[in-house]
């Protein structure tokens, strides 16, 4: 499943999003219109989530990319920016190494990727208890509050939205992330050292729940080819949702590098 969004004058590349683990395509709608000035936008529902099918077994980081590569060739059918958070910037990696023809640039939103390493820290309660959510019988109402109590501060709206997305959630998307399973295969640094494209990494602080130390900020920059990393301040994991002007401005400014305007 995918929704897709066009400015009146779309003429450059078109920008692929791709969602955290447990959201869908609505996260990004806030976005689009401040960052998809002459674009082409497709947001996507990953395997699992939103509207998009349930695959038993499949939700390994080298699953989900399977089915977006079909959808970078048979539905956008040109090269496009892909920007992924959390796990869609996983995902992203991914689509870049395998279809560099198909990938023009990415920009990475806090992405995990040192978590097979050294394990899901604060975020491993957090899914344990959105599993439990996505597999009660609340309404969307109840697993709001729910998610107000587990995530302090998060406005109402959106923890409705979260709310929306864990009722649509197949619950095994969190427990094999939790058993592991979601890394298996899975090697970060040559993963990186195979990505030519240009890529924006915006990392959150680690103090407010972001995925990345400054240090694996660090070591990502080095092992990429042609990467641009931006920390962050005041804000951790959700950037966009918590920052999107912030995110936005610096989306545009990376894409302008391209040489495709803003």
């Amino acid at each position: 499943h995918y929704v897709r969004w066009a400015d009146a004058t779309a003429r450059h590349t078109p920008l692929v999003l791709l969602h955290g683990i447990t959201y869908s395509w609505q996260y990004w709608t806030p976005l689009f219109e401040k960052i998809g000035s002459g674009r082409l936008i497709y947001a996507v529902d990953a395997r699992g989530h939103g509207k998009s099918g349930r695959v038993r077994d499949g939700y390994r980081l080298i699953d989900y990319p399977r089915d977006q590569q079909v959808f970078l060739r048979q539905v956008v059918k040109e090269p496009a920016v892909v920007i992924g958070h959390s796990l869609g910037a996983m995902n992203a990696l991914t689509l870049a190494a395998e279809n560099p023809k198909g990938v023009r640039a990415l920009v990475l939103e806090d992405p995990p990727l040192y978590f097979g390493e050294r394990g899901f820290g604060l975020f491993e309660p957090l899914f344990s208890r959105l599993k439990m959510l996505s597999e009660s019988d609340l309404d969307v109402e109840g697993i709001a509050e729910e998610i107000a109590n587990v995530m302090p501060g998060i406005p109402l709206t959106l923890a409705r939205a979260h709310a929306q997305c864990l009722i649509q959630l197949d619950p095994q998307t969190l427990g094999q992330a939790l058993d592991g399973a979601v890394f298996a295969s899975w090697h970060t640094d040559p993963l990186l050292t195979s990505i030519t494209c240009p890529v924006l990494l915006l990392v959150g602080d680690v103090a407010l729940g972001g995925a990345l130390t400054p240090a694996e900020a660090n070591r990502a920059e080095k092992a990429l080819a042609a990467c641009r990393t931006i920390l962050m301040r005041h804000v951790g994991h959700m950037i966009h949702t918590e920052q999107p002007r912030a995110f936005a401005e610096n989306v545009r400014t990376f894409l302008h590098s391209l040489k495709e305007g803003n």
